[in-house]
């Protein structure tokens, strides 16, 4: 055979051909890299939703713990005297204001006014311990989002009473593992069982620990802020009346606490959601900040409501004193010092449940706007929290 003859069947790809198959290749790829993108955002998106909706669930979580107790003590005693001095100019303290207050808009908790804006969330917690420590006046609350003062007695960690000795202002504890310190916030309540014994209506006592040691808590007057009188007996109306009263074996000492939940400024470019707590001692108020990425007004765009967002935001279930009947009430209408009175007054609306509605963002841009511009994704998350201290309609 000569070499030079070519050989039947063999041919290569023509310049169509190559185009052809370089196109498919270019498409299949295209279409490889499509699948891949589309899959990271997929990914980025569902990550930031449930980033999103466990940030909701933690929140929710916290506040409700102190929603459902607020009001409440260990001994579930209507009656409540506030021995401390002058606690309507102590946020943590005012019992008789409510043991649950709501503000709008970013108001302030009481005594304190309109706080600033866009201040760095550290100003809420003040450089000098004491017994107004806590609460900065130039607060960082963002505007047109909620906030809420709650109030009770620690009814987890109490400790009994083994006996009260009036006439020297001492409690003995039934042990020595109790936690409290001088200078703790306390409550003393009355055991429904001692009471029955005794004509003496059950009364709970808020003071200031004056001393303690070992098994012994001394609750005399005077220190900072202190108390205004050693008996613990006197009307909530008159609290340093000084009326002695003995409290028997089995009620419970424990902590008073106070929270104030809030939406502020975080110092990063966003917004948080924040709680400030005075749990017993008050020159040790924390200022914690629970999630961050709130969406407050003027920082997103709520889909698919379309609606500027709200960030925290609070509805009020209030029932009617004397008809007991259930409705939404603005904040403006509502009896916040109802829960505080004894009797309760006629036709006032107390607060029973709260609705909670919170605004949140995504951490990066991870969305697709109508103009196909990366954003940040938003979502809107509510819980329905009902309190337990509060009685059936009078």
């Amino acid at each position: 055979m000569n070499s030079s003859t070519p050989v039947l069947g063999a041919r290569g790809f023509s310049l169509v051909e190559l185009m052809i198959a370089l196109a498919l290749g270019l498409f299949l790829t295209g279409v490889a890299v499509n699948v891949v993108v589309n899959s990271r955002q997929i990914f980025r998106t569902t990550e930031n939703l449930s980033r999103m909706q466990e940030n909701a669930r933690s929140a929710f979580e916290l506040m409700a713990r102190d929603i459902r107790s607020a009001g409440g003590n260990p001994c579930g005693t209507p009656m409540v005297v506030n021995v401390l001095n002058n606690p309507a100019n102590l946020w943590w303290a005012n019992w008789a204001a409510g043991s649950v207050i709501g503000y709008e808009n970013g108001a302030a908790p009481l005594g304190y006014g309109v706080p600033a804006r866009n201040a760095p969330a550290v100003a809420l917690i003040q450089p000098n311990a004491g017994a107004n420590a806590g609460l900065n006046p130039s607060a960082n609350i963002v505007g047109n989002s909620d906030a809420i003062l709650l109030l009770s007695g620690d009814s987890l960690e109490g400790t009994t009473i083994r006996s009260h000795n009036p006439a020297t202002f001492q409690f003995t504890l039934n042990n020595n593992a109790h936690g409290f310190a001088a200078g703790d916030v306390l409550m003393a309540c009355d055991s429904p069982i001692y009471v029955a014994a005794t004509p003496a209506p059950p009364v709970t006592a808020i003071f200031q620990a004056s001393a303690v040691a070992g098994n012994v808590i001394t609750h005399a007057a005077g220190g900072a802020p202190g108390n205004c009188s050693s008996g613990l007996g006197s009307l909530p109306a008159t609290p340093c009346a000084g009326t002695a009263k003995t409290y028997g074996s089995g009620g419970v000492l424990s902590r008073f606490t106070s929270a104030f939940w809030y939406v502020g400024n975080n110092g990063r470019g966003s917004s948080s959601l924040y709680r400030v707590s005075m749990n017993g001692t008050p020159g040790s108020i924390q200022n914690d900040e629970v999630i961050d990425n709130v969406c407050i007004q003027g920082g997103g765009i709520l889909q698919p409501e379309n609606r500027a967002c709200g960030g925290l935001q609070i509805t009020y279930m209030t029932r009617n004193t004397t008809t007991g009947v259930v409705a939404q009430t603005a904040v403006a209408g509502i009896d916040w010092s109802v829960s505080s009175q004894t009797p309760k007054p006629n036709n006032a609306n107390e607060v029973v449940a709260l609705r909670i509605s919170l605004d949140l963002q995504s951490r990066e841009a991870s969305g697709i706007s109508n103009a196909n511009v990366a954003q940040q994704l938003t979502t809107n998350l509510t819980e329905t929290i009902f309190l337990r201290n509060r009685d059936a309609a009078q």
